[in-house]
């Protein structure tokens, strides 16, 4: 697949129709854009908008995975075109997640990223807002050094949750007390919780692309418990990018005041605009380049790619797997 956009249709008026070889984006009866086919490389729906029968027959036969997101960043359905896996890379994956010592190897992997990245925003995040260091920076470097030696994945789940309670303890100081920001659970009905829970959906379909594209079987896991249902591996990957690509763009909407309350309707979920807005500023946040592990500058949206490649390399007993250090 050679593609390189991401389409978005959102709300209710939005449609999407093939003429010729081009993809023609409308609101309402208004034409907002036109793209070749060729270039497209995923679409994301949310909100009922309409996509004619061949357009998305052309965009199967290109290889294209369309996505319907509901308003909170879940995904409704997905089509993807048929294709044809890796056999030996899929069958080293499987039998990776029910080895116990390989899974915990991986599964101790994601959690260390995931919680040295968010050490790494906090300790960013204060800086600019000229705070002194926080504990919950000291906390969660010693984490860091029990989570190597954790014997168990209900071991690295507890202190998953102990790194979660010290991060979001000093997010929250961050946050414009205005936001109301609480981070109870998922449900919590504030703008940051709203606005991390549809930032994430939209990691987890970026991050869908190359593992269906790698040949990996998106419902084996390693941290997570495999479920052919869900994308459980997806769930996996996304752990290391949760703070970079996710909490980063939360806050940076919601500290700029371009994302508030007022963007949240009656029932406490995001409005067409507002999810427009994380749209629009997720995508300018993976086209943004960073230095990985090996020296290399990337795009964000490279690296995601770059790390399911290594962990099929992994899988082929070629190099150990690495999380994404965010620096």
């Amino acid at each position: 697949m050679s593609g390189t956009a991401t389409v978005y249709l959102t709300g209710r008026n939005s449609s999407m129709a093939l003429r010729g070889n081009r993809l023609v984006g409308r609101d309402g009866d208004q034409v907002r854009w036109t793209l070749p086919v060729a270039r497209v490389r995923m679409v994301v729906a949310s909100g009922e908008p309409t996509i004619t029968g061949p357009a998305l027959v052309t965009l199967m036969r290109r290889g294209v995975p369309v996505t319907w997101l509901n308003r909170n960043g879940r995904a409704l359905a997905r089509v993807s075109p048929a294709a044809s896996s890796t056999g030996a890379d899929r069958l080293r994956q499987v039998e990776a997640s029910v080895e116990r010592s390989e899974r915990l190897r991986l599964a101790r992997r994601f959690v260390l990223a995931k919680v040295h990245n968010q050490r790494t925003l906090l300790v960013r995040r204060c800086r600019r807002a000229g705070l002194a260091q926080p504990g919950s920076v000291a906390t969660l470097a010693r984490i860091l050094d029990r989570g190597t030696t954790a014997a168990s994945i209900p071991e690295l789940f507890g202190l998953e949750g102990a790194a979660a309670s010290a991060y979001y303890r000093t997010l929250r100081l961050l946050v414009p007390a205005e936001a109301g920001f609480q981070r109870r659970d998922r449900a919590s009905r504030d703008v940051v919780n709203q606005a991390t829970n549809y930032a994430s959906g939209l990691l987890r379909e970026h991050l869908l692309v190359p593992v269906v594209a790698a040949g990996l079987d998106p419902g084996v896991s390693f941290l997570h418990e495999p479920d052919p249902s869900r994308p459980t591996l997806v769930f996996d990957l996304m752990e290391e990018w949760r703070a970079p690509l996710v909490d980063s763009v939360a806050l940076t909407l919601v500290c700029r005041g371009e994302l508030g309350d007022g963007d949240l309707d009656e029932d406490g979920r995001l409005a067409l605009d507002a999810r427009r807005r994380i749209i629009t500023r997720v995508e300018e946040r993976l086209d943004q380049q960073v230095a990985g592990a090996d020296g290399v500058a990337r795009t964000y949206r490279s690296h995601l790619s770059v790390q399911v490649g290594r962990l099929v390399e992994h899988l082929r007993g070629r190099r150990d797997y690495e999380g994404f250090a965010w620096r």
